[in-house]
């Protein structure tokens, strides 16, 4: 298979896939995107616990989580604080390498 025009387009897609990825990387070790992606997760659980709380003292029932729940949202919970350490981490560390 010596086509050159295929050769030409696998050689450009490898490159595109390359640098494709190496944003793709940059981006999800940004300090600023972790502490969205954070927000966002702790945006989540205070929706749901202010929703059975208001359900709660409306006296309606809450919502039928399945029995998962509970976990999902500890862990979400966990997640959300592992995002906001590493931020904090990923920009000590870019701090440090910038210098005084």
């Amino acid at each position: 298979m010596n086509d050159p025009f295929a050769a030409s387009l696998r050689a450009s897609l490898e490159a595109w896939e390359r640098q494709a990825a190496a944003y793709w990387d940059s981006l999800i070790r940004s300090p600023d995107v972790l502490r969205r992606i954070s927000r966002q997760a702790n945006l989540t659980l205070d929706t749901y616990r202010r929703v059975t709380q208001t359900l709660e003292r409306a006296g309606l029932p809450a919502p039928a989580w399945h029995e998962g729940a509970a976990r999902e949202l500890y862990l979400l919970e966990r997640i959300a604080h592992q995002l906001d350490d590493l931020a904090a981490r990923i920009a000590d560390l870019e701090s440090r390498l910038d210098g005084p």
